[in-house]
């Protein structure tokens, strides 16, 4: 049985879904709008962690009710101010999506949505998210990262998200350098550059050492230890204008494990993050 409970935080409401995203979901997704009653001001954000499948009719019901709220923003944005991401490319601008499985993502990409959603790895990144973009309303085209990156020299490969959903060993197909890192997004040093909007699978190692010799053990048992997650590509190094990291491309994380999270969160923690 699915069910949606929501919970507000000021201006965000979180809308948690459970059980299998699908044409028996509409009348429990009818219930946000009694719930918490978004307004024209309100960021929806929809936590898919309890979500186990999305099929076509789970996401038509998806759309119609990013769609509702859309409406909703259009009619009061010429009466209020403080707007979430109105300048945003994305088709729905006033939500966001989190802890999206594997077999989650593989839905959108195999009807090609995924670039229709902001999509972040976790509900924190995403609540971020929102609240930069408020922060920043004014500043035209200003851009602030979500979280601190670090520089690193860690090894990475990875190959195109196959439709259908992952495998827990990917079966490296092409390799990358990995130059900087962060709690949601990487950037690959790599000849086999594709698309922004691309949904990749990606294996990442990490180093005890990468840094030159921190003194930092994050592994204690390994010198090395590998983790695998879903980036989309966000944009492609200009060979012109950024030459000194041009063959490359920045990936955001829009899909990990918990103990994956875990484990990349103690790696940059033990770097000073």
């Amino acid at each position: 049985m699915f069910k949606v409970n929501c919970r507000r935080d000021e201006m965000i409401v979180v809308a948690d879904l459970e059980g299998v995203f699908d044409d028996e979901s509409e009348d429990e997704i009818a219930k946000l709008s009694t719930g918490c009653a978004p307004t024209g001001d309100d960021c929806v954000i929809w936590n898919f962690k309890g979500v186990t499948d999305l099929t076509s009719s789970g996401i038509a019901i998806l759309i119609n009710a990013c769609n509702d709220l859309e409406k909703n923003y259009e009619k009061d944005k010429n009466e209020k101010t403080g707007r979430c991401n109105e300048e945003g490319t994305k088709a729905f601008s006033r939500t966001k999506l989190s802890n999206l499985r594997p077999r989650v993502i593989d839905a959108l990409t195999v009807h090609k949505l995924v670039d229709a959603f902001d999509i972040h790895p976790d509900e924190l990144a995403a609540v971020k998210q929102i609240r930069m973009d408020l922060e920043k309303r004014g500043d035209g085209d200003a851009f602030t990262r979500l979280f601190e990156r670090i520089d690193v020299r860690l090894k990475a490969c990875f190959k195109e998200f196959r439709e259908g959903g992952r495998t827990p060993d990917i079966s490296c197909v092409f390799a990358a350098d990995v130059t900087t890192l962060s709690r949601c997004g990487i950037f690959l040093h790599t000849e086999h550059l594709h698309f922004a909007g691309s949904v990749l699978d990606v294996e990442l190692t990490l180093y005890d050492d990468d840094d030159g010799g921190t003194g930092n053990v994050y592994h204690k048992d390994a010198e090395t230890i590998s983790v695998n997650f879903v980036g989309k590509v966000v944009w492609i190094a200009d060979e012109q204008k950024q030459a000194d990291i041009y063959p490359g491309m920045a990936l955001s994380i829009v899909s990990m494990e918990e103990d994956v999270k875990n484990m990349l969160e103690g790696y940059l923690a033990s770097r000073g993050v």
